[in-house]
């Protein structure tokens, strides 16, 4: 009776776990696969199954393997940033686009109508829910999930496993982007908040001159259709916007995959 053998140096398998780690740590931070919801087993599978695809890319690759526990973890600790940098970078732009819907719904007095979020399993506002959603199918619809991969696979050419190197301007770089997602959530919800505004600016104006008029009672369903109405309006140029976001979101997760290489 004949028994099947598989003779994996240790070096190979060393190397799969540092793929592994980084695909890993990138899958468990971006979105729609940080949810709660998605089974922990399907996320190990996809982790094991995309890392088995990443290995030819860094046969070649020089990697100096580690001769101790303790080495091996620390390396694999910078695996894991590499990854986290990614999915975070990307989570930036739906957080944002989850900012300007909450921005909107406080000021269509809408915010009180929340949804459970089943991602995180806790509640958030009806509109900004509705922008995730419509983020998320636009970056589906305009492949930015294929850039999000072709980064990764790039990633490995880039910065080999075991390449890892920490700078400060790399912490720079991520508050730089951290703040940036301030200023895209005010320019997705600016055209509604500044209509809203305009709106209530007239409904005092009416308040002064026709005092018999219950403003607040007018107020609030006027001030919701005026903002759906305009959030209809305004949908091809958010469609528009968020397309360039995610275009240019890779090139920001290169740029600080490079600011992570040695040498630079």
């Amino acid at each position: 009776m004949q028994t099947l053998n598989f003779d994996i140096p240790v070096t190979q398998l060393e190397l799969f776990f540092l793929v592994f780690f980084r695909v890993s740590a990138m899958l468990m931070t971006i979105p729609f696969f940080n949810s709660r919801n998605i089974p922990l087993l399907f996320k190990v599978g996809l982790a094991v199954s995309m890392s088995v695809l990443m290995m030819p890319l860094i046969q070649g690759a020089p990697v100096t393997m580690s001769q101790g526990v303790l080495a091996l973890s620390l390396r694999l600790v910078g695996e894991v940033a590499i990854g986290v940098i990614i999915g975070l970078t990307v989570q930036m732009v739906f957080t944002a686009v989850q900012m300007a819907g909450q921005l909107v719904g406080f000021q269509m007095s809408f915010a009180i109508a929340n949804v459970v979020d089943p991602a995180g399993g806790n509640q958030v506002p009806l509109l900004s829910q509705f922008s995730h959603v419509l983020a998320m199918l636009i970056f589906l619809a305009t492949n930015a999930h294929h850039l999000l991969l072709r980064t990764l696979t790039e990633s490995f050419h880039l910065i080999p496993p075991l390449g890892f190197h920490y700078r400060q301007a790399l912490v720079e770089q991520v508050m730089k982007l951290a703040g940036n997602m301030f200023v895209v959530a005010i320019k997705l919800g600016a055209p509604i908040i500044t209509v809203l505004l305009l709106t209530s600016v007239a409904m005092g104006l009416m308040a002064r001159t026709v005092p018999q008029m219950h403003v607040f009672i007018v107020a609030m369903p006027l001030k919701i259709a005026v903002g759906f109405i305009f959030l209809g309006l305004a949908m091809p140029y958010m469609s528009a916007f968020l397309g360039q976001l995610f275009s240019a979101n890779s090139v920001d997760i290169m740029t600080l995959l490079k600011l992570c290489r040695g040498g630079v």
